[in-house]
């Protein structure tokens, strides 16, 4: 999440999604996400939700920046 963060302020929005899909095709690969534990699809949700927010410059600016930030808080939280 701090890759596509840090890859979306420096305007490669690209970037910060593939970042994203990485991280949630080494999330389904985990045994936790096979075994369909809660806090893994929870965390595929949010990473889903986070590449909407990076659909443009203007919707990254709008509501995708602090929802990434957010995501990022929340994720520290959680480990």
């Amino acid at each position: 999440m701090a890759e596509a963060r840090a890859s979306a302020e420096r305007g490669d929005l690209g970037g910060a999604v593939a970042a994203l899909k990485s991280c949630q095709r080494a999330l389904s690969e985990s045994a936790a996400a096979r075994s369909d534990y809660q806090l893994c699809v929870t965390l595929d949700a949010k990473l889903k939700e986070m590449q909407e927010h990076m659909a443009s410059r203007r919707v990254y600016e709008a509501s995708g920046r602090a929802y990434i930030l957010s995501g990022l808080s929340s994720h520290s939280w959680w480990r």
